[in-house]
């Protein structure tokens, strides 16, 4: 909440008049994701552990490899850049950011603006509501895995991600506006490819167990879409999810109150710090390459110590005499007797 609240009064760096989270983005992919998420979770439950771990690190490699690529490249010509603009005055090197706490109280002002920018998004932030309350009504239906009725709601919410899908389109269709440097395009091809992608990110990420947000950050980049829209646009897309799980495991008695205070309070404190340095380093150095860096760094260590976890996990299953091949009943259980 905090992360999305302190992007919700920034602009787009190549369009003052557009927010910084591409909601048309989230409009058009989000309902792919959360259908995407949804077979993930059901193939994770059928999955053995170690075919789990093995698309985990293939995922995380792959994402790591793209963002660290993509960085290296934007670095290499953020200096190029530089280089020209400094052969007209010293002042071509860097930016006056001043300290970090004038960022952080710059951020903060900002989020004055909010209302303004919201007022050209109505539509794509209706219809990111509406795909949300729906996904949370259906998901919280309770049904027998693999009975009738939990088939019918399971297609029920493909239809509805078809359905969110198909008026995301037509609105997109309809808004007419120009392309903008660093935002992604629509076209009647991108309007069916695109949700696909993110149908598939969100079938990775629900298949191995990680956050949508590791794999739309580096999938919107390849995209085209600039870091600086991409930071914003994909914590609107981990807010979505992960508030929609929190709630089911809230209205389920499924939590934990004696840890939320205690790791709320570190959640809060880092994400503040980490906006605010990010902030204060894109205005010191000018790089934009510096947050899809951070990315490919964040995704690199996930990948070594989650691939650490799997594989002892994988090993103990192996010594204990575990199945090592699907398991229809694990999913099923009680649907099956």
């Amino acid at each position: 909440i905090v992360n999305v609240l302190m992007f919700s009064g920034d602009r787009h760096p190549n369009n003052p008049e557009m927010p910084k989270i591409d909601y048309k983005v989230i409009m058009m992919m989000n309902p792919g994701l959360a259908a995407g998420v949804t077979i993930g979770v059901i193939m994770h439950r059928l999955s053995p552990q170690w075919l789990i771990v093995a698309l985990l690190w293939i995922t995380l490699i792959i994402t790591f490899d793209k963002s660290m690529r993509k960085g290296v490249q934007l670095y290499q010509k953020e200096s190029e850049q530089l280089a020209i603009a400094s052969a007209g005055g010293p002042g071509g090197m860097g930016g006056d950011a001043g300290t970090p706490w004038t960022v952080l109280r710059q951020k903060m002002g900002a989020i004055q603006q909010f209302p303004r920018l919201a007022e050209t998004q109505t539509l794509p932030m209706l219809m990111i509501c509406a795909t949300w309350f729906v996904f949370l009504a259906l998901s919280l239906v309770q049904v027998v895995p693999c009975t009738a009725p939990w088939f019918i709601n399971v297609g029920a919410m493909m239809l509805v991600a078809i359905a969110f899908t198909i008026g995301g389109a037509v609105l997109v269709q309809k808004g007419g506006a120009g392309p903008v440097e660093g935002a992604l395009s629509w076209d009647a091809e991108k309007l069916m490819i695109y949700p696909f992608y993110a149908g598939v990110a969100g079938f990775l990420g629900g298949l191995v167990g990680i956050g949508g947000g590791i794999v739309m950050g580096p999938l919107l980049l390849e995209l085209g879409m600039v870091p600086e829209a991409n930071q914003a646009t994909t914590a609107m897309f981990v807010f979505l999810s992960s508030t929609l799980a929190t709630i089911q495991f809230l209205l389920l008695g499924a939590h934990m109150p004696q840890y939320v205070l205690w790791f709320t309070s570190w959640v809060i404190a880092a994400t503040f710090l980490g906006q605010t340095l990010i902030e204060y380093l894109l205005k010191r150095y000018k790089r934009a390459s510096i947050i899809v860096l951070s990315i490919a760094i964040v995704i690199g260590l996930s990948a070594v110590l989650m691939g650490i976890i799997g594989f002892y996990e994988v090993y103990t299953d192996l010594m204990s005499g575990a199945p090592m091949g699907f398991t229809i009943h694990k999913l099923c259980g009680a649907g099956m007797r």
